[in-house]
C-alpha cells in the first residue's frame, strides 16, 4: 500500500511541477505582453475545454502505459487551471501602482519582478488548490 502511495506522490510531484513551471510562465507572459497574447491565448482556449480525464486515450497512443501518460494526464488538469489563474492575477494588476511604478521610471524588468509577478501569486494559489482532483484522479491508476 505504501509503495503504491509513493508512485502516486512521485507522479503528482512531477507532472504538477512541470504544470506549475509551464503555466505560470504562460500565465503570466500571456497577460503581460499583448503579443504573446495574441499567439498563445487562441491555442490554450482550443485545449481548455477538454477535461483531462478525455485526454486518457490520446496520451495513451501517445505515451504508451508508462508513468510518462499519466503525467500527461496530471499536468493537463493543473496546467489549465494554474494558467487561467496565473493570467487573470497578471491582468488585475493595480492601475494605481502601474501609474505610480511608470512615474518613478521603473523598467519592463522591475514591472515584471514587482507588479506582475506579486500580483499574480495569490491567484496561482487559487489555481493550484483547485486543480487537487484532477492530480489525484490521474495518479491513481497502476502500473
Amino acid at each position: 500500500m505504501q509503495m503504491h502511495i509513493a508512485i502516486s506522490l512521485y507522479r503528482v510531484l512531477v507532472a504538477f511541477s512541470i504544470a506549475t513551471v509551464t503555466g505560470v510562465f504562460l500565465g503570466v507572459f500571456m497577460g503581460y505582453s499583448k503579443t504573446f497574447e495574441a499567439i498563445f491565448k487562441p491555442l490554450f482556449e482550443f485545449v481548455r475545454p477538454i477535461p483531462p480525464l478525455a485526454w486518457i486515450p490520446m496520451s495513451i497512443l501517445w505515451f504508451g502505459i508508462g508513468d510518462e501518460s499519466k503525467w500527461f494526464i496530471i499536468f493537463l488538469g493543473s496546467f489549465t487551471f494554474i494558467t487561467v489563474n496565473t493570467y487573470d492575477g497578471t491582468k488585475n494588476v493595480d492601475k494605481t501602482l502601474m501609474g505610480a511604478a511608470r512615474m518613478l521610471g521603473a523598467s519592463e524588468r522591475q514591472y515584471l519582478q514587482e507588479l506582475y509577478l506579486p500580483s499574480a501569486v495569490p491567484y496561482y494559489i487559487c489555481g493550484a488548490s483547485d486543480c487537487h482532483y484532477c492530480r489525484l484522479v490521474g495518479s491513481s491508476s497502476r502500473k
